[in-house]
């Protein structure tokens, strides 16, 4: 086969802004707002810088560079993160070598830089494939700490495309920066920035495809976690370094080790080309044997995380131009503070249960049309800790690009 020589440059800028409103509500049976209180005021300058080339001899170079501006103008916060990131794969008769390097660079409240490789060697023998990888991280900020972990997996070819076993063991460091933590959670305070290092995470399962009618992905994960990172009201007992803030409830993130055993499963129905469903399920089961300093030994609780998250999308494609999709979401139970005065007692929320609905119509491949109705069923819960959702709503508009 015949490789020819390729090579690429790119970039891309984009700015994102938004404004975050609490409402104080009444004790009331109608529970309306009675004051309007503008939050957060939050600005995001992203920039890409790209560079890949392909030799004549299949060689493969990358290299990336990203630099994000996060401002938060009402509450006072600044963060400027860089992320060099730089990969090669290279042929090797059968085999392949893939060696990834990457740096972060971190400027906020709290500052720090990380370093890592990840070398990784894969092949194939009879019905097996293999991906042996391990890699290395240097954490330099308040303190330095050196972590090794795993990064290989394997996978068994038991009946062609229709079933496969694997085995994976991984590892790695996650940031846990403002503008990481406001895209999972908008109403959180970030006091201090602590990468979360995952020691190992090994996970078993199988998978595969049944004609083309399905396919599936069933498998145990289990994890050993440090620094496991989760949101609580800033006064909950977990000995975080966090504002107080009682009168707007503001969650703060948490941090503990912890080992955390998972069951996923995907689950994909293409009914034709032009209906499919897509159901995927993960549970979440945790072991902390870190206790609390001021709770007499009583154990940390692991709040706002459900213990399952299960996500049906449905989509169809009524035409060339016009389709729609419906999304449903059910969380599990989830540990929370039992009041704002006494949050080391805890109480259970119960399942939630919520829709979404879209629908899209393409003018052209510039244009196009769209409407969201969110909450379907105008559920009353609480997705995170004292801040409930709204009710049924719905935004449409249309979306240009060039």
């Amino acid at each position: 086969m015949k490789i020819q020589k390729y090579e690429s440059f790119g970039a891309t800028v984009s700015y994102d802004h938004n404004r975050l409103h609490l409402y104080d509500i009444n004790n009331s049976e109608n529970a309306i707002p009675v004051l309007d209180i503008e939050r957060s005021r939050r600005g995001e300058l992203s920039a890409d810088l790209f560079y890949n080339k392909i030799t004549y001899s299949g060689t493969r170079y990358g290299l990336k560079l990203n630099y994000k501006n996060f401002t938060d103008s009402k509450m006072d916060v600044t963060e400027n993160l860089v992320n060099v990131d730089a990969h090669s794969r290279m042929e090797l008769g059968d085999n392949i070598l893939l060696l990834n390097l990457g740096a972060d660079f971190l400027k906020s409240k709290t500052d720090y830089a990380t370093i890592s490789f990840e070398p990784h060697f894969k092949t194939n023998l009879w019905r097996f494939k293999f991906d042996f990888g391990v890699g290395v991280s240097q954490y330099m900020g308040d303190h330095s700490k050196f972590y090794f972990y795993p990064k290989s997996n394997m996978y068994i070819d038991v009946l062609g495309k229709n079933l496969g076993l694997y085995a994976e063991a991984n590892g790695g460091m996650k940031d846990n920066n403002y503008l990481k933590s406001y895209k999972v959670n908008p109403y959180a305070l970030v006091d201090k920035s602590v990468p979360t290092f995952t020691k190992y995470s090994l996970a078993a399962g199988f998978k595969g495809r049944v004609h083309d009618l399905f396919w599936y992905n069933i498998g145990a994960i289990y994890s050993d976690i440090n620094n496991y990172m989760y949101y609580g009201l800033n006064d909950s007992k977990s000995g975080s370094e966090c504002l107080l803030d009682k009168k707007w409830n503001n969650l703060a993130q948490n941090y503990t080790d912890v080992r955390l055993l998972s069951i996923k499963a995907e689950l994909g129905v293409n009914f034709d080309e032009n209906l499919s469903v897509l159901t995927t399920f993960k549970s979440y089961n945790f072991t902390v044997d870190k206790f609390d300093d001021d709770a007499s030994n009583k154990k940390i609780d692991i709040l706002n995380v459900p213990s399952f998250e299960l996500l049906v999308n449905t989509k169809y494609l009524i035409s060339e131009k016009l389709s729609c999709s419906a999304d449903l979401f059910v969380f599990g139970k989830r540990n929370t503070s039992e009041t704002l005065e006494k949050s080391n007692e805890r109480k259970t929320n119960g399942i939630i249960f919520d829709m979404n609905l879209n629908g899209e119509y393409k003018f052209s491949k510039y244009i196009q049309a769209f409407i969201n109705v969110n909450n379907v069923f105008n559920q009353h819960y609480q997705r995170w800790e004292e801040y409930p959702v709204m009710g049924i709503g719905a935004i449409a508009g249309f979306a240009f690009t060039f």
